[in-house]
């Protein structure tokens, strides 16, 4: 049976879960010619893999973003929440806040980055004794901007603006100099990152409006959302 782009990426990233993470995807870009959807995909991945994504029961197959998070959970980005056992719960918490410590990870995952073999103390000071040590020491390594401020609670909610440039720090993206064409985006620190995630459709504003509100918190179906989009970005980049 004749394997397609598609099938060839998503095999890759089933097989090799800690593959390095710059220049993963070079040579995966034949993806097709017709733009696909994340519910299209979705569908590849599964006829790929032959079987199911993961599901969760507050994740609904009419949701928007069922697509999404169940796609970042076959990739093994995310895996829903935890009992004080560390059993599964079957839930993802699509409407909850995303932590920074959280947000680390995920991006980290996406970008193929193996948390083990950061090596080292981070300097970050909450968090040696924090789960996400080891997210918090290669973002470290990777000088992820959000951890330049030694004062900021690893528990405290990521926002909007922040989780663009965290996305481009985990890909070890350049991002170039320019103007989001949001209201509310000019001068803010992540500007420049708005303005590249939505001009390569990463993210995007309030529908019917020309906001992107840069200091509200993100939620774990936006987050997934995000996550997939720079990933099929990557995948399909020329």
């Amino acid at each position: 049976m004749q394997m397609t782009g598609l099938s060839i990426l998503f095999g890759f990233l089933l097989l090799f879960p800690l593959a390095p993470a710059y220049g993963f995807f070079q040579g995966l870009s034949e993806l097709g010619k017709e733009p696909l959807s994340a519910e299209k995909i979705l569908q590849k991945l599964e006829q790929a893999t032959g079987k199911t994504a993961p599901s969760f029961k507050d994740v609904k197959k009419d949701a928007w973003f069922h697509s999404y998070v169940s796609a970042v959970a076959e990739w093994g980005i995310v895996s829903g929440y935890k009992n004080s056992e560390g059993a599964l719960t079957g839930e993802y918490g699509p409407s909850d806040p995303l932590s920074i410590g959280a947000i680390l990870k995920m991006t980290l995952r996406a970008a193929k980055v193996n948390e083990m073999t950061c090596a080292g103390s981070p300097a970050h000071p909450q968090a040696k004794e924090h789960w996400a040590r080891q997210f918090v020491l290669c973002g470290e390594e990777r000088d992820f901007r959000i951890l330049r401020n030694k004062k900021r609670s690893l528990d405290e909610p990521a926002k909007r603006g922040e989780v663009a440039g965290i996305l481009f720090d985990a890909f070890g993206s350049a991002v170039p100099l320019g103007q989001a064409s949001f209201s509310d985006t000019g001068g803010h620190a992540y500007e420049a990152d708005i303005a590249y995630a939505a001009s390569l459709g990463i993210v995007s504003g309030d529908d019917g409006k020309n906001t992107f509100r840069p200091n509200d918190g993100v939620n774990r179906a936006e987050a997934a959302k995000m996550i997939y989009n720079r990933i099929v970005l990557e995948a399909t980049k020329k």
